[in-house]
């Protein structure tokens, strides 16, 4: 489980961000849900991607192209 550590801490922080500690409940766009929005948007951020919030208060990352005007990857399915 290499990742599985580190999931489960960012889990563990995620659940911070709450209306009702201890359990977890964030209303949409609530203070707690823009928290939240905000240390995954700096996880991101650390993994070398760009993100977001778009105007519906969703988080949209992607890996930026080494140059300009270069395609997108194709979609794995």
């Amino acid at each position: 489980m290499r990742f599985g550590t580190r999931f489960m801490r960012q889990a563990d922080v995620l659940a911070l961000f709450s209306e009702d500690a201890p359990q977890i409940d964030r209303t949409y766009l609530s203070d707690q849900d823009k928290q939240a929005g905000e240390y995954l948007i700096g996880l991101t951020h650390r993994a070398g991607m760009r993100a977001r919030f778009d105007a519906l208060g969703n988080i949209v990352g992607r890996y930026e192209a080494a140059g300009p005007g270069a395609p997108a990857a194709p979609r794995r399915r």
